[in-house]
């Protein structure tokens, strides 16, 4: 999941899953399902200091 869109994409071969992902990152319980799974969305710059600690 990285390049959701909300609309149609002429010539997309993946637009109907691109209209699925930003449903996905639009919904209301999006927080509460990371939550419980215990998932935590970071940006690229914080990777080398989680590898640095396992």
């Amino acid at each position: 999941m990285c390049h959701p869109a909300n609309g149609p994409v002429p010539g997309d071969g993946i637009a109907a899953a691109r209209k699925v992902e930003q449903a996905v990152w639009s919904s209301p319980w999006l927080g509460e399902l990371l939550e419980r799974e215990g998932v935590r969305i970071i940006s690229g710059a914080e990777l080398p200091a989680l590898w640095r600690a396992t």
